[in-house]
């Protein structure tokens, strides 16, 4: 299984350019390879647990610092980053004490946070290498990140990475097959129409519909349904092939029992 990919970030500094973010790596990775939010913490879960379980589950985190970022602070005035319950803190230290892939993605010209300005924790987050995300030009700088990402991740970790990298890759192939596979089917159909071959027919019917739902599905990138649309499509496929394989047995009888019947 596929590890996830982590968008880190803080919601009262960037959260409308992490949502755009989390959709356009949704259409490559599929949404569920990310992990966004914190609002689904079970009541009554130390969330300190929950965010580092989340965290060590993942391939690679995106930090995404916008002009807020470093200075942010609570209603006493405290630096959020500097408290032991902040969760952007909690989450980019857990990713980094693990070694996990971090890019720090810089919103609108924002600059890299220095080590001095860190909390000791988050220190070796000043040495990452850093991309650029303008919203005056993301859907560029979105392709950037993601061509630097696949990059990154099959060269650091490629043996928790190849499903990620594979699932960008086999899209378009998968969808292919799978609407070529229907269109033959579909000829089938027509086939068995013309000879009389009703049964035939309905299951090549079936068929078809579930390799064209499930190869226009994938074309769109719903990641979450390929897989049982897959599952249904090949099921349709056996069922033709057995509904086949019952006429062609009752032909072979008939005519078994008509030859019986002459001698």
């Amino acid at each position: 299984m596929a590890g996830k990919i982590f968008i880190n970030y803080r919601r009262d500094d960037s959260i409308a350019v992490a949502g755009r973010l989390h959709d356009r790596l949704a259409e490559t990775f599929g949404r569920d390879n990310l992990f966004m939010d914190v609002d689904n913490i079970p009541v009554g879960i130390n969330f300190e647990e929950y965010l580092n379980n989340q965290v060590a589950q993942c391939d690679a985190m995106l930090s995404v610092i916008g002009p807020n970022w470093l200075n942010a602070k609570d209603e006493t005035h405290q630096r959020r980053l500097d408290k032991a319950d902040d969760f952007v803190a909690i989450e980019l230290a857990g990713a980094l004490a693990r070694n996990i892939l971090v890019i720090p993605v810089l919103v609108d010209g924002t600059r890299m946070p220095m080590a001095s300005e860190l909390p000791v924790s988050l220190k070796p987050f000043a040495l990452r290498n850093a991309i650029q995300l303008r919203n005056t030009n993301f859907g560029s700088d979105a392709e950037q990140l993601i061509t630097k990402m696949r990059e990154a991740l099959a060269l650091g970790r490629p043996e928790h990475t190849q499903g990620l990298v594979l699932l960008w890759f086999s899209t378009s192939q998968m969808a292919t097959f799978l609407l070529t596979v229907s269109a033959f089917l579909f000829a089938l159909m027509v086939f068995f129409l013309l000879s009389d071959n009703y049964a035939g027919a309905l299951a090549a019917m079936v068929a078809t519909l579930a390799f064209s739902w499930v190869g226009g599905l994938t074309l769109a990138r719903e990641e979450s349904v390929r897989m049982f649309g897959l599952v249904i499509s090949v099921v349709g496929l056996l069922a033709m092939a057995a509904t086949l394989c019952l006429r062609n047995s009752s032909r072979s009888v008939c005519l078994t029992a008509a030859s019986s019947a002459a001698a």
